[in-house]
């Protein structure tokens, strides 16, 4: 039909083009599509959503900061040196029994500071108080008999003298009394040594320090002869610390040390 007005046109009858379809977008195109929008999306959120500051308050990063005069001083400035060391007590000592007996006290806890002298544990003195009494009761006699002989040997003295004794006689009483007088000499030996180990029963701290783990308790029977004895004394004041330095650093080291620092 006609296109004027009024008419109506006629349907064509040529054969409609087929619309070409649309290209899918590589897989590097969408991921990139992807990322760009939600770096956008990341940079919107932190323009509307972040913290305001105060003015006056905020980091003033690029503020310059302000230079002023100072007087020129002389001083020491700290120079520390690190290293690894290992720390060694000058004294670890083994408290052991010096005599065998039964164990009747404890007089510390472990871990306790001890100091020089302190109360340790104590030995059933009954034993060596017996041997004690002993031997000063021998001490006595043997004196006794030596007061005698000296006396006998006085007056065998003044007998020789006037010609009423042999000298022989008064050479026996002479020796007599040298017999004696080491008899009493070997038994003050006794008595010194009963008194020794008498004391020995109170054992107490020969050093300062921290008492270990106890090694035996209360009423068990020690001995001399024990290898771990009662308790293990370290003294912690003062301690060494040894440890290795640079050998470029010795000689700074050595000259505080020699400088009394």
């Amino acid at each position: 039909m006609d296109d004027r007005p009024g008419e109506m046109r006629a349907p064509s009858t040529r054969p409609r083009r087929p619309q070409p379809l649309p290209l899918r977008r590589p897989l590097w195109q969408r991921v990139l599509l992807l990322v760009l929008g939600l770096a956008v999306l990341a940079a919107l959120a932190w323009v509307i959503f972040r913290p305001h500051t105060q003015p006056g308050r905020g980091p003033r990063a690029n503020t310059p900061m302000p230079v002023v005069a100072a007087t020129v001083q002389q001083g020491d400035v700290p120079v520390k040196l690190s290293a690894l060391g290992t720390v060694t007590p000058l004294a670890m000592v083994t408290v052991r029994t010096q005599i065998n007996g039964q164990l009747t006290q404890i007089g510390f806890r472990e871990g306790q500071e001890v100091n020089k002298g302190d109360f340790l544990a104590e030995i059933d003195p009954r034993p060596y108080q017996a041997a004690l009494d002993q031997a000063q009761g021998q001490l006595l006699r043997d004196q006794a008999q030596l007061a005698n002989a000296r006396r006998d040997l006085g007056r065998y003295t003044k007998l020789l003298a006037e010609n009423s004794i042999a000298q022989q006689q008064r050479d026996t009483q002479e020796a007599l009394v040298h017999q004696l007088e080491g008899t009493v000499a070997t038994d003050q030996g006794l008595v010194d040594n009963a008194k020794l180990n008498l004391a020995y029963c109170h054992i107490v701290a020969p050093v300062s320090g921290r008492v270990g783990l106890r090694q035996v308790d209360a009423g068990n029977y020690v001995q001399i002869s024990d290898a771990n004895g009662i308790v293990v004394i370290t003294q912690m004041k003062p301690i060494s610390a040894i440890f290795t330095m640079p050998e470029d650093n010795l000689p700074a080291i050595i000259k505080r040390l020699n400088a009394g620092a």
